[in-house]
């Protein structure tokens, strides 16, 4: 009898630090994060360091900055678009776009993923824009494209000034 009231004391902990231990829906700042290729990229982040882990993009464009002294610049990678700011003589990443492929976000969304994956991970406190949920962190936002139930598209990008 003994054993069986420690056993079932024991199984009732476990299940409370499990449960406990999961991560409970929400928005915030550090969610601001995409997996692409394999590297973990966030606004801000010096486009260099990206270049030395991605390697060469697909395509490669750039034009005058009408917001920054100097040109922006977009990376193409397969699916992801890498939008940068320059800031003196260094580039810095100001927006994601994702289409397809593998990429995720930081918590693990990625394309195919339902509207309702979305709002179980983050919660309900997007704002929609057309198609788009829309979570906003306090510099930057991360959105999600839904088309028919689904993600179709995910990025991250500095919010508007």
């Amino acid at each position: 009898m003994k054993n069986t009231l420690r056993i079932l004391v024991c199984l009732t902990a476990l299940l409370l630090c499990v449960s406990c231990g999961g991560r409970q829906a929400g928005f915030s700042d550090k969610d601001i994060a995409l997996d692409v290729g394999g590297q973990t990229v966030t606004c801000g982040a010096p486009m260099a360091d990206l270049l030395k882990v991605l390697g060469e993009p697909d395509s490669y464009s750039e034009a005058i900055s009408c917001a920054y002294d100097g040109l922006d610049k977009i990376y193409v990678y397969g699916d992801t678009e890498i939008y940068t700011f320059p800031d003196g003589d260094k580039d810095f990443v100001l927006e994601v776009a994702v289409s397809g492929g593998a990429a995720k976000t930081a918590a693990g969304v990625g394309i195919g993923a339902s509207l309702e994956d979305v709002v179980a991970v983050y919660g309900d406190s997007y704002v929609e824009e057309g198609i788009s949920l829309v979570y906003e962190g306090s510099t930057h936002r991360l959105y999600f494209v839904v088309e028919g139930g689904k993600v179709t598209m995910l990025g991250m990008a500095a919010n508007a000034q």
